[in-house]
């Protein structure tokens, strides 16, 4: 979990043109960082050429059934994360750690077109909204009070998100996302607030989640969420 913002990316300057990098599993916010083992070769190719190029590719969400049995999976959801590649450690056993920083939600544009051994496509930037100063400090604080209720029940995430509400300067599309990534909610939940580029309906969504979050976890003393720190594997 992390606060990046992506400082060295303008959305201005993205070709539109991006290379998709399918994980089972994965669904990427912008405004946070991911670690990633990754094994195949067709890995590799992308990773190789997103270096060499501006080093973006797209996550894209991928559908509760699907599988990725072949290195050019066409997914079934036109949404995505665009990513950075921020960092790439070789392994000896030829394996790579590679490290995601998300920016931009991106809607995938058709024809997908086969490089090498991936799928590259056209994407579109989806820019949230920009809602008042006060509307959002509302919100803010209304997630503060719900997350006070779950945090004991979080031992994996406690630290981590008393620093990030405790921030001078918390930012709600920062928190939304962050949130929505870190907490273990559903795949369709995540999915919904990847899709919402509406900041104050994506609190909206995020705070009901959570408010069922502690309803369920109320008079439990161990919790079933975690946080997938470890490297994900591909």
């Amino acid at each position: 979990m992390s606060g990046f913002d992506g400082c060295s990316f303008q959305a201005d300057e993205f070709s539109g043109r991006v290379r998709l990098l399918t994980v089972p599993g994965l669904i990427m916010f912008p405004h946070v960082i991911q670690p990633l083992h990754i094994r195949q070769t067709y890995h590799f190719d992308l990773v190789r050429d997103a270096i060499e190029d501006d080093r973006l590719l797209a996550v894209p969400i991928l559908g509760p059934d699907e599988k990725v049995d072949q290195p050019a999976h066409l997914p079934s959801s036109p949404l995505a994360c665009l990513c950075q590649i921020a960092a790439v450690k070789p392994l000896g056993d030829g394996s790579q750690n590679v490290l995601l920083a998300g920016l931009r939600r991106l809607r995938l544009v058709r024809p997908f077109q086969a490089r090498r051994s991936y799928l590259e496509t056209k994407g579109e930037i989806l820019e949230d909204g920009c809602p008042s100063i006060d509307e959002c400090s509302v919100w803010i604080q209304d997630l503060r009070k719900s997350l006070q209720r779950i945090l004991p029940c979080l031992p994996h995430l406690e630290e981590q998100l008393r620093l990030l509400l405790d921030a001078d300067h918390l930012s709600l599309n920062v928190l939304t996302d962050v949130l929505g990534f870190a907490l273990e909610l559903p795949m369709k939940y995540r999915a919904e607030l990847l899709a919402e580029t509406d900041i104050l309906a994506r609190a909206d969504r995020l705070l009901q989640y959570i408010e069922k979050m502690a309803a369920s976890l109320e008079g439990e003393s161990v919790s079933c969420l975690w946080y997938r720190s470890q490297f994900s594997p591909n």
